[in-house]
């Protein structure tokens, strides 16, 4: 792999691994929100955790495939810079 190739993959890995960081401090924020010894939500604030939540979900599942494909790729390329130099 090129040294910008791995600039990239290095670059997107640590973007992604912040972002799920992220992530979990949202979750971990729902969390204590839903927790009644903290206090009862209304209707509709339930209703707008409930949709962050889903929106986090969502984003979490989309940077881990995004992640695996670039795992992917990348292993895929240096298979083939190891095939051709064969």
């Amino acid at each position: 792999m090129s040294t910008e190739s791995e600039q990239e993959f290095t670059y997107t890995r640590e973007f992604i691994h912040r972002l799920k960081n992220n992530i979990s401090a949202v979750k971990l924020s729902i969390k204590l929100l839903r927790d009644t010894r903290i206090g009862n939500l209304n209707s509709e604030q339930e209703g707008l955790i409930n949709k962050i939540h889903e929106n986090i979900n969502a984003l979490n599942s989309g940077l881990t495939s995004i992640d695996k494909y670039i795992t992917d790729e990348t292993r895929n390329q240096e298979h083939s810079n190891k095939s051709n130099q064969n």
